[in-house]
């Protein structure tokens, strides 16, 4: 397993032209994404941002990349590889229409368990151009590898359409005296 290839693949919007990529990796990459509109050529690429966090000194997340890509065309799939060209997996998105109507499909609450596959399953279904999700994410609730898992979980889909997502109370993982800060992994993971 290359060190280097990108896991939990998400987009979203950073408004009306562009789009995040984030990912993780297990080593510090150049954060690079390069993409285009023709599979296999990518003639546009794009540098970024690494980060990582700990929690409570007994987790350590990957390396968090995030690029921003863009200006995008409306309405067009584009395709992309996160890492560079060494990298040999390419995703693709289609950004939406650049007027009404846009689809958007929305969902709290989805967690890690079966119900979130089936869930998951129904919207790969539904030809949506935006995915809302209001809060209460992954439900790590403290157990951080949990967020591994959600972002294993959803990358086949957040891959491909943007997920613009909102923290909620699951999302908070503050222990008073332990780990003062509030919303350590969604704000390093979903920005």
């Amino acid at each position: 397993d290359d060190p280097r290839s990108p896991d939990q693949v998400h987009i979203s919007f950073v408004g009306p032209d562009k789009m995040r990529i984030s990912w993780i990796t297990k080593i510090l990459i150049m954060p690079t994404v390069v993409y285009g509109t023709v599979s296999g050529k990518y003639v546009n690429s794009a540098n970024g941002t690494s980060s990582s966090y700990h929690y409570l000194r007994i987790y350590q997340s990957g390396q968090i990349n995030d690029v921003v890509i863009g200006p995008l065309k409306p309405n067009t799939v584009y395709y992309y590889k996160c890492g560079g060209t060494y990298s040999t997996q390419e995703f693709n998105f289609k950004t939406p229409p650049s007027q009404f109507p846009i689809k958007f499909a929305v969902a709290g609450d989805l967690g890690t368990t079966e119900w979130t596959q089936s869930t998951l399953d129904h919207l790969s279904k539904w030809e949506h151009d935006v995915f809302v999700l209001p809060g209460d994410l992954s439900y790590a609730d403290f157990i951080q590898p949990v967020w591994d898992t959600f972002g294993r979980l959803v990358q086949p889909l957040a891959s491909r359409r943007p997920w613009m997502v909102t923290q909620g109370n699951h999302e908070v993982e503050r222990i008073p005296l332990l780990h003062r800060q509030s919303f350590t992994a969604y704000n390093h993971r979903w920005r």
